[in-house]
């Protein structure tokens, strides 16, 4: 089910937000990110609000599925195309490219082909062009980024200190694919880059200018609406 899907239903069956929560077993807070379009479902919370309107409904068929976004995490290393927009408005749509689906070190691999999918472009970043969105994937992000939250990202824009952004480092090797992740940046210099994470664990490290090949700026929902 899409958001609006799930909102109209909400309206229809006369439910609150926190009775949904409820029965997909996750916070109020992380319902309202789903319902605005920032938080995707995992597959047992969609299963679980599928079947309670599918009750309400007197049990008539499943509600028809959207995407499929809610039904698999596809990690930045297996991307597949998807199709443009149905009708011509790619200007209204932000390229998905994936899960940032880290690893240990909270590195993951960008996708820096053809989108998986589109989703709605926020009113505030009508007209710029070098954006996309990523759907965090794991807890490495946590408590910034919570497992599902759906990133919009400007390339076009640098990131400075205090801010977020999605850190791309030099392939490796010729060949290999783009590594990158997403930290909090505290200082900037013509050498280095100082940057801080929550997880393993708090702490501050430097990555030297030489590794990096591009940052782009997270960002918050005062940019864009």
């Amino acid at each position: 089910m899409t958001p609006d899907q799930i909102k109209e239903a909400l309206e229809r069956h006369r439910v609150t937000q926190t009775r949904l929560a409820d029965v997909a077993g996750i916070e109020v807070d992380k319902m309202n990110k789903v319902l605005a379009g920032r938080r995707r479902l995992q597959v047992d919370e969609h299963a679980k609000i599928e079947a309670f309107f599918r009750e309400l409904d007197g049990g008539a068929g499943a509600a028809p599925h959207a995407s499929g976004l809610a039904e698999e995490r596809l990690p930045l290393s297996n991307l597949r195309v998807a199709p443009l927009p149905p009708r011509p408005d790619r200007q209204n749509k932000v390229p998905l490219l994936g899960s940032g689906q880290a690893g240990a070190d909270g590195v993951f691999e960008l996708n820096n082909g053809e989108p998986i999918d589109y989703v709605d472009r926020p009113l505030g970043l009508a007209g710029k062009g070098r954006i996309y969105c990523i759907y965090v994937d794991g807890d490495s992000m946590e408590p910034a980024h919570t497992h599902g939250d759906l990133l919009f990202v400007d390339a076009a824009r640098k990131p400075f200190p205090g801010r977020d952004a999605v850190i791309e480092l030099n392939p490796e090797s010729d060949g290999a694919p783009a590594r990158a992740f997403i930290k909090r940046i505290v200082k900037l210099t013509p050498d280095y880059v100082e940057l801080f994470e929550f997880r393993p664990k708090e702490r501050t490290f430097r990555l030297p200018r030489a590794k990096i090949r591009n940052l782009h700026l997270v960002l918050k929902n005062t940019d864009m609406y």
